[in-house]
């Protein structure tokens, strides 16, 4: 009797597994489909969005890419595999562009936040013009690298905000810049935008792989005399900067001293400490004018 009154129950719960689970699996698939959707409509969009801007610089260069993705989750836009041709013929290649809140930052068209990896130019005439050879006898033949931008301009305040521009190079170094510069007004020739240019805040950071090694190594080279003189000056410097007990400016000129007789690795710190006007920076004649408005320190980290 315990077998006929449990046995019709067994299928039941079968059956009641089965429609769970199928419920569940078409629940999944319907969400994947308007999530997949919803993408290729914000990729859409995006594109065209892309393509409006692009067109603004038509009669500079011209931008073509191989498709656009966007994460919902984060307002990010993906472009793949662009070539960029300026009109005088220079060419490069980006792998993929990620613009950062590109929907939540679409309405303020003056903030951009992009970061460009596998930036692809030749070193050629076309790219680099006079300068080429120079490059290539340094031993690039190709520059590859990356570049991170996040800047805002404040039109009523004719504020321009580079909260960071970074470029890396691979093999030679990395360079980030951080500005804020007063009086920014994109309207006026370059040359009026210029003259009337403060920059109020400033820092400078560069980490050397190859290139500046490469560069003293010649120097070397060509005006041994000239080297051994530079040497003997970042000496002298080591040793007033030892009487006035300032253990930093001994450890900064040591360590260019260091770099200078061995060329290895060598980072540069340099930060703004006077609000410099721009124009300024054509009547300076002598360099001691200029450094006296930065402080800059050397390591070998």
């Amino acid at each position: 009797m315990d077998e006929i009154n449990h046995n019709p129950h067994k299928p039941v719960r079968k059956r009641i597994k089965a429609s769970s689970i199928y419920t569940l699996v078409a629940v999944v698939v319907i969400c994947v489909m308007v999530f997949w959707g919803i993408k290729q409509y914000a990729a859409g969009l995006a594109e065209k969005k892309l393509s409006a801007a692009v067109g603004k610089m038509s009669d500079i260069m011209t931008v073509t890419w191989q498709n656009v993705e966007v994460r919902l989750l984060s307002s990010d836009v993906v472009v793949r595999n662009l070539v960029i041709k300026h009109k005088d013929g220079a060419r490069a290649t980006i792998e993929r562009a990620l613009i950062y809140d590109f929907y939540r930052k679409s309405p303020r068209p003056n903030y951009a936040a992009v970061n460009l990896k596998g930036l692809k130019a030749a070193v050629d005439e076309t790219n680099f013009g006079d300068t080429a050879k120079q490059i290539q006898a340094w031993g690039y033949k190709t520059l590859n690298g990356d570049v991170t931008l996040d800047v805002f301009f404040d039109p009523t305040g004719k504020v321009l905000y580079i909260n960071t521009l970074e470029f890396i190079i691979a093999d030679a170094g990395r360079l980030r810049l951080h500005f804020i510069v007063d009086r920014f007004n994109p309207t006026l020739e370059w040359p009026v935008v210029f003259a009337a240019l403060v920059l109020r805040e400033g820092t400078l950071e560069y980490n050397d792989d190859t290139l500046l090694k490469k560069l003293t190594e010649i120097a070397w080279r060509k005006d041994e005399t000239f080297m051994k003189y530079l040497v003997g000056e970042i000496e002298y410097d080591i040793v007033e900067a030892r009487k006035q007990a300032d253990i930093y400016a001994v450890r900064s000129y040591s360590a260019f001293k260091k770099f200078l007789e061995k060329p290895d690795k060598l980072r540069l710190k340099v930060k703004l400490i006077k609000q410099l006007n721009l124009s300024h920076i054509l009547n300076v004649r002598k360099a001691s004018d200029l450094l006296s408005l930065i402080e800059y320190r050397f390591s070998d980290k």
